[in-house]
């Protein structure tokens, strides 16, 4: 069997591909990274896209026209071919929410072409029936695999804290990755500001577009508590925050999946994260005593409750995380292409 991925390998923003295929490479299947160019002459069993939106977060329009026309002769073509075309989907609608009339055309041509869909979760995939209810391709589930071993992880407590300049007896709380508006970064800036006691606030990454930065810089601002550093965190400094603190905070507008989430459980970190999309079914699977849920916008008092709950709340050591292993992911994404082909 050969499988054109797109993306194969996207590490320095996000291994979940690199990781999805190793294991699926170890079932003895050819991968290869899928190009748009020359594509018209590529050949395949299964083309298996990810994130096939990104195009259409670009602002100029004659850009997003241009490669919205390349990747439908792309995928035409290797319909033509005989390939089965299978979408995970990591989301349901773009982060950007441009070019609203192309995104409505594009989402009734692409889904129109599947063959296959895999869904993260069983949420995801209710929710991406509704979304896409003329969709007619067999749906399959297979969670998000963690990251454990994926990044540097040899950092002690101490070290972690010294590094980023933090007191080793203070409360420490994280959000780290790239900065987006549906990430609502100002909102728990405040929300941090209105929560007393002896508490650290960390924020780290690149913020995108401009105006949302000077929007999270004067957020965060006025605040001794809160650390912020701007800037893409390198890979090999990601334990540093992580072992460095004891919550995690993710408080998404809108979310489907979030591999934010799981790459802080993958460093044993409790995370608090709204309970929409995938969250409740993550709490469900993980444990109560790892993953805490809110309802409606970041508060303090959301803050203050998931501060109470991660100090009191006995946990082991290490996450459980094993049924989100790569290896067990792999085979039934493996199993999900036979059956395609199959029929």
């Amino acid at each position: 069997m050969k499988v054109l991925a797109f993306p194969k390998d996207v590490k320095e923003s996000n291994p979940y591909t690199a990781l999805l295929y190793a294991g699926v490479e170890k079932l003895g299947v050819e991968v290869a990274e899928f190009e748009l160019d020359g594509c018209a002459e590529a050949a395949a069993d299964v083309f298996h896209v990810h994130w096939p939106e990104s195009f259409l977060n670009r602002r100029n329009p004659v850009v997003v026209l241009r490669s919205y026309d390349r990747w439908m002769k792309c995928l035409r073509a290797l319909a033509a071919g005989g390939a089965k075309i299978v979408w995970t989907a990591h989301n349901l609608h773009t982060h950007e929410r441009r070019h609203e009339l192309l995104q409505r055309k594009f989402w009734k041509e692409f889904t129109a072409m599947l063959s296959g869909c895999i869904c993260l979760s069983h949420e995801a995939r209710r929710l991406v029936e509704a979304r896409f209810s003329d969709m007619v391709c067999p749906i399959e589930t297979v969670p998000h695999g963690h990251y454990r071993e994926a990044y540097p992880n040899t950092a002690s407590r101490a070290d972690a804290r010294e590094a980023l300049g933090l007191g080793q007896d203070e409360f420490v709380i994280v959000h780290v990755g790239f900065i987006r508006g549906y990430k609502s970064v100002p909102e728990l800036a405040r929300a941090f500001k209105e929560t007393p006691g002896d508490l650290r606030l960390v924020v780290a990454g690149e913020p995108y577009p401009d105006a949302l930065r000077k929007e999270v810089e004067s957020a965060v601002s006025g605040d001794p508590r809160i650390l912020s550093k701007f800037q893409r965190v390198p890979d090999e400094e990601l334990q540093n925050y992580f072992r460095a603190t004891d919550l995690a905070v993710f408080p998404y507008k809108n979310i489907l999946n979030s591999g934010s989430a799981l790459m802080a459980l993958s460093f044993d970190v409790p995370v608090l994260v709204p309970g929409i999309g995938s969250m409740p079914e993550l709490k469900q699977t993980i444990g109560e005593d790892w993953v805490m849920t809110y309802q409606g916008e970041i508060s303090s008092a959301h803050l203050q409750a998931a501060v109470r709950w991660a100090k009191s709340t006995p946990r082991p050591q290490t996450a459980p995380l094993d049924a989100l292993d790569w290896d067990v992911l792999a085979k039934k994404t493996v199993d999900f292409y036979d059956s395609l082909l199959q029929a």
